[in-house]
């Protein structure tokens, strides 16, 4: 590597960062030994030591960094690059064109996620240049590094590298010390120049800069302590009683895509369990307009969208290819219907709590005046596609977000493509008609809701205060308390039926009471996802088999009202 660092080798004859004094063959992470005393070890510490003699400012710490990693920008492009080589000890050769330098990897922009965010295999998994505190520590300093960059590139607006190519790298280089700072437990032989709770609490700091059009750069270092993990006997965790709410009872309209009639039995279930609880409820279809279907079931009422939307929307083929077209009207239709504080969409296979929401609403004094857009969020791919909300799962719009959220959609047709090279970073534009892009539903949607000013929430609001799920991403069924964060965190890399991906990129919410939650439901949840009903009429397809086996929707809503809405393991 082109650096005045000269404890690196060239990549070019290692393929992989070193110092002076590293036992090279070891494959153990918290083997720590071999950096005590070592000049690198030094000069990370020395940049560590100027950041808190700076009160935790980055800039204090710029000659440090520049000794670190030289003072040109292809030297730092080429140390990151180095250090995912070493990180995830592999290489994935690329097109010219699809690299932000002929000479250098592809491990930024588009190759990001199919390069750093790959399983490396199993027996070089969690290397980490051999002691993984310190290369936490030598990630987020270069995430630092990369950051001021990035952000001269913003002011300038020319250069080799456009300002997003190396925001993406420093957001990455930064994802990486999270992992890392994770990977030794605290009695590690070796003074760490930066604790793990610093990592995560800055990370919390971090994850906001997703939540906004401009990038967030690094210019301060909070100290933090260790987080403890609250008691759940703590009288914020008990239900709320009615004499002890100022606010209103919060209204909820229900909004519920659907496909007619091949899932009139899972409605019916709906329409007789939760759907009592919404204070509207309606059933969004698309049918040709000669084909007859009952106006309501139950309290709900079904519309047909085909016939409200005759130009953009498709009748239903029994496929998912109108699944896009199908969301983004109904979030239309429900932004010019609803008069509710909420408006909630909820997939046919999701139990939906609307007593559970209202109360989650009114414990943390969530207005439906401000722009609100509550469900699962998705931390695993933050650096490629941002934090995603969930669409359709028990998520919710404040009655400010689903007019603007309407306006945008219904305008979308027009296809945004300027968040392609803008910020947060993502692969799609917001084209909200599109068809056979059930792939990329989760992108697009929320692409379109950037455009409309309606961010995903900080996923700490969407967690208890012990991080369990509010919007759970798993069914309620026996195995549920199976499901529980890994020891070391998992790459980010998501391939189909990747039961871990829920916890990827969320260690900040789940570290502090990784041992202590029993289960990692929230006392109050507010959705499950993967149920529908047993109704033997129901014809369930190969892709939802796995449902069909776990508790129908009628089985979970009693589950739930024998226990006044609190979550007690099956």
């Amino acid at each position: 590597v082109a650096s005045p660092a000269v404890d690196y080798v060239s990549v070019a004859s290692r393929r992989h960062v070193i110092y002076t004094h590293s036992p090279h063959d070891a494959v153990h992470p918290c083997d720590c030994e071999g950096w005590i005393g070592s000049p690198l070890l030094a000069r990370i510490q020395g940049a560590w030591d100027a950041i808190r003699d700076s009160g935790g400012s980055v800039a204090g710490a710029n000659g440090h960094l520049e000794v670190l990693f030289g003072t040109d920008a292809s030297s730092v492009v080429a140390m990151y690059e180095s250090l995912v080589d070493e990180f995830m000890r592999t290489r994935v050769p690329c097109n010219h064109e699809d690299c932000i330098q002929p000479q250098v990897k592809c491990n930024a922009v588009g190759s990001l996620a199919t390069v750093l965010f790959k399983e490396p295999a199993k027996e070089a998994y969690w290397r980490y240049g051999e002691c993984a505190p310190a290369w936490a520590a030598l990630s987020t300093l270069l995430s630092f590094r990369l950051s001021a960059l990035a952000e001269q590139k913003w002011k300038s607006a020319n250069g080799i590298l456009r300002y997003t190519d190396y925001s993406n790298l420093a957001n990455s280089a930064f994802d990486m010390a999270i992992w890392s700072s994770l990977a030794c437990p605290g009695s590690v032989l070796l003074q760490r120049p930066v604790r793990t709770s610093e990592i995560l609490h800055n990370a919390n700091q971090w994850i906001n800069g997703f939540r906004q059009s401009e990038p967030r750069w690094w210019t301060n270092w909070e100290a933090a302590d260790e987080v403890t993990c609250p008691l759940s006997s703590q009288p914020k965790w008990l239900p709320p009683q009615e004499s002890e709410i100022a606010v209103p009872r919060p209204t909820v309209a229900c909004f519920i895509p659907a496909v007619w009639p091949v899932e009139q039995y899972v409605l019916q279930e709906m329409a007789l369990t939760f759907a009592l609880g919404c204070d509207k409820c309606v059933i969004a279809i698309s049918l040709a307009k000669d084909v007859h279907f009952p106006p309501r079931i139950g309290t709900c009422e079904l519309l047909n969208l085909h016939t409200i939307f005759p130009a953009s929307m498709a009748v239903d083929n029994w496929s998912v290819t109108n699944i896009l077209q199908k969301l983004s009207h109904t979030v239309a239709l429900a932004s010019f219907l609803s008069r509710a504080d909420w408006s909630c969409l909820v997939e046919s296979d999701v139990y939906f709590a609307p007593d559970n929401f209202r109360r989650f609403v009114r414990q943390r004094n969530l207005s439906p005046s401000d722009v609100h857009w509550l469900g699962h969020t998705h931390l695993h791919s933050v650096v490629a596609e941002s934090m995603l909300v969930e669409p359709a799962t028990g998520t919710c719009f404040s009655s400010a977000a689903i007019k603007a959220a309407g306006n945008e959609t219904l305008t979308g047709s027009q296809v945004h493509n300027e968040s392609l090279w803008g910020w947060p970073p993502t692969s799609q534009a917001c084209n909200p008609f599109a068809e056979g892009v059930h792939g990329m539903l989760g992108p697009v949607h929320n692409v379109c809701m950037r455009g409309a000013g309606v961010w995903p929430p900080h996923p700490r609001t969407v967690h208890d205060d012990r991080g369990r799920f509010l919007f759970v991403p798993f069914a309620y069924n026996a195995n549920l308390t199976y499901a529980r964060p890994p020891d070391i965190p998992r790459a980010r890399y998501v391939h189909r039926g990747d039961a871990g991906m829920h916890w990827k990129g969320r260690e900040m919410i789940y570290r502090p009471c990784q041992h202590e939650n029993r289960h990692w439901v929230a006392d109050y949840p507010i959705s499950f996802h993967g149920h529908t009903t047993h109704d033997p009429r129901h014809v369930v397809g190969p892709r939802s088999a796995w449902k069909a086996r776990n508790p129908s929707i009628m089985e979970v809503h009693n589950k739930l009202i024998a226990n006044n809405m609190r979550f007690v393991p099956w």
